[in-house]
């Protein structure tokens, strides 16, 4: 099932969309997430205290993915639109 995913940045680690066999919202972030440096082990998704909040916002459709009843474990289905809002920090001498 293809997903579309945004982003607020151009990088090439991220790609425009993802493939997943299980349609959650969890499965289209680590698809989104592996072999990149955002999160070198996109299975950290898995555990239940996992919180990316500090690293970016989601949204699935327009609407922050905290709103779905589910969560990261709300399905998706076909052309459902993913966006990633990489949260920059500053800092550093």
């Amino acid at each position: 099932m293809k997903i579309n995913i945004l982003t607020n940045v151009t990088t090439p680690d991220i790609p425009a969309f993802v493939d997943v066999e299980k349609p959650t919202l969890r499965e289209a972030m680590k698809a989104a997430f592996k072999g990149t440096s955002v999160f070198p082990d996109p299975s950290v998704m898995d555990r239940e205290d996992f919180s990316f909040e500090e690293a970016l916002e989601l949204e699935l459709n327009g609407k922050p993915y905290y709103s779905y009843e589910k969560g990261l474990d709300t399905e998706l289905k076909e052309g459902d639109e993913m966006k990633l809002y990489l949260i920059f920090l500053g800092g550093g001498s």
